[in-house]
Protein backbone atom coordinates (compact mmCIF):
# COMPACT_ATOMS: atom_id res chain seq x y z
CA UNK A 1 0.00 0.00 0.00
CA UNK A 2 3.00 2.18 0.77
CA UNK A 3 4.51 2.16 -2.77
CA UNK A 4 1.44 2.88 -4.18
CA UNK A 5 1.00 6.10 -2.19
CA UNK A 6 4.01 7.03 -3.02
CA UNK A 7 3.34 6.47 -6.75
CA UNK A 8 -0.18 8.74 -6.42
CA UNK A 9 1.83 11.71 -4.61
CA UNK A 10 4.65 12.03 -6.96
CA UNK A 11 1.94 11.77 -10.09
CA UNK A 12 -0.08 14.32 -8.44
CA UNK A 13 3.35 16.72 -7.63
CA UNK A 14 4.31 16.20 -11.06
CA UNK A 15 0.76 17.17 -12.57
CA UNK A 16 0.36 20.51 -10.64
CA UNK A 17 4.31 21.69 -11.29
CA UNK A 18 3.43 20.84 -15.16
CA UNK A 19 0.04 22.63 -15.27
CA UNK A 20 0.49 25.50 -12.96
CA UNK A 21 1.09 29.01 -13.99
CA UNK A 22 5.24 29.87 -13.98
CA UNK A 23 5.55 33.22 -13.04
CA UNK A 24 8.42 35.60 -13.05
CA UNK A 25 9.85 33.60 -15.99
CA UNK A 26 10.73 30.35 -13.86
CA UNK A 27 11.09 27.41 -16.79
CA UNK A 28 12.55 30.37 -19.29
CA UNK A 29 16.32 30.00 -19.25
CA UNK A 30 18.62 32.41 -20.63
CA UNK A 31 21.48 31.68 -23.12
CA UNK A 32 24.38 31.53 -21.08
CA UNK A 33 23.31 34.44 -19.07
CA UNK A 34 22.08 36.45 -21.81
CA UNK A 35 18.64 36.87 -23.30
CA UNK A 36 17.49 35.54 -26.48
CA UNK A 37 17.01 37.74 -29.61
CA UNK A 38 13.32 37.64 -29.91
CA UNK A 39 11.72 38.95 -33.78
CA UNK A 40 10.13 42.22 -33.51
CA UNK A 41 6.38 40.50 -34.11
CA UNK A 42 6.63 39.12 -30.87
CA UNK A 43 8.01 41.94 -28.90
CA UNK A 44 5.29 43.95 -30.57
CA UNK A 45 2.88 41.65 -29.51
CA UNK A 46 3.90 41.54 -26.04
CA UNK A 47 4.12 45.14 -26.01
CA UNK A 48 0.30 45.29 -27.17
CA UNK A 49 -0.44 42.77 -24.70
CA UNK A 50 0.90 45.30 -22.07
CA UNK A 51 -0.77 48.41 -23.75
CA UNK A 52 -4.05 46.23 -24.15
CA UNK A 53 -4.02 45.98 -20.17
CA UNK A 54 -3.44 49.36 -19.27
CA UNK A 55 -6.77 50.49 -21.65
CA UNK A 56 -8.38 47.88 -19.35
CA UNK A 57 -12.00 47.31 -21.41
CA UNK A 58 -14.34 45.19 -19.55
CA UNK A 59 -13.25 41.72 -19.12
CA UNK A 60 -14.99 40.32 -21.67
CA UNK A 61 -13.82 42.55 -24.02
CA UNK A 62 -9.72 42.27 -22.68
CA UNK A 63 -9.87 38.89 -22.81
CA UNK A 64 -10.73 38.81 -26.52
CA UNK A 65 -8.13 41.54 -27.29
CA UNK A 66 -5.37 39.43 -25.38
CA UNK A 67 -6.72 36.48 -26.70
CA UNK A 68 -6.42 38.00 -30.49
CA UNK A 69 -3.27 39.51 -30.03
CA UNK A 70 -1.21 36.22 -28.19
CA UNK A 71 -2.60 33.99 -31.58
CA UNK A 72 -0.98 36.19 -33.91
CA UNK A 73 2.25 35.96 -31.92
CA UNK A 74 2.06 32.22 -32.44
CA UNK A 75 0.78 33.28 -36.09
CA UNK A 76 3.96 35.74 -36.69
CA UNK A 77 6.67 33.85 -34.89
CA UNK A 78 9.53 32.91 -37.06
CA UNK A 79 12.11 32.56 -34.16
CA UNK A 80 14.33 29.02 -34.78
CA UNK A 81 16.23 26.69 -31.94
CA UNK A 82 16.49 27.20 -28.52
CA UNK A 83 15.31 30.73 -28.82
CA UNK A 84 11.67 29.53 -30.31
CA UNK A 85 11.52 27.03 -27.63
CA UNK A 86 12.23 29.23 -24.32
CA UNK A 87 9.51 31.75 -26.09
CA UNK A 88 7.15 28.82 -25.81
CA UNK A 89 7.93 28.36 -22.31
CA UNK A 90 7.23 31.95 -21.41
CA UNK A 91 4.15 32.49 -23.64
CA UNK A 92 2.39 29.03 -22.50
CA UNK A 93 1.51 29.82 -18.76
CA UNK A 94 0.35 32.73 -20.45
CA UNK A 95 -2.95 30.85 -21.88
CA UNK A 96 -4.40 30.17 -18.37
CA UNK A 97 -3.87 33.60 -17.76
CA UNK A 98 -5.92 34.82 -20.36
CA UNK A 99 -8.88 32.65 -19.92
CA UNK A 100 -8.55 33.39 -16.27
CA UNK A 101 -9.83 37.25 -16.86
CA UNK A 102 -12.99 36.43 -17.48
CA UNK A 103 -13.58 35.01 -13.86
CA UNK A 104 -16.96 36.50 -12.44
CA UNK A 105 -15.94 38.10 -9.12
CA UNK A 106 -14.26 41.35 -9.90
CA UNK A 107 -11.36 40.99 -7.29
CA UNK A 108 -10.27 37.86 -8.05
CA UNK A 109 -11.00 39.33 -11.84
CA UNK A 110 -8.77 42.36 -11.19
CA UNK A 111 -6.03 39.82 -9.45
CA UNK A 112 -5.54 37.68 -12.48
CA UNK A 113 -5.07 40.87 -14.56
CA UNK A 114 -2.59 42.02 -12.15
CA UNK A 115 -0.86 38.71 -12.91
CA UNK A 116 -0.53 38.83 -16.32
CA UNK A 117 1.05 42.23 -15.95
CA UNK A 118 3.49 41.60 -13.54
CA UNK A 119 4.83 38.37 -15.93
CA UNK A 120 3.97 40.09 -19.23
CA UNK A 121 6.67 43.02 -17.44
CA UNK A 122 9.37 39.91 -17.12
CA UNK A 123 9.47 39.18 -21.02
CA UNK A 124 12.22 41.90 -20.98
CA UNK A 125 14.25 40.12 -18.58
CA UNK A 126 14.76 36.80 -20.94
CA UNK A 127 14.49 38.57 -24.56
CA UNK A 128 15.80 41.44 -26.79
Amino acid sequence: MKPLLFVILLAVTALSSCQSPKHNGVGVELDNGKKWTANAETTEGINNMIAIIENNADAPELKKQLKDEFNLIFKNCTMKGEAHNQLHNFLLPMKQMIDNIDEEQSNIRQINIKSLSEYLATYKNYFN
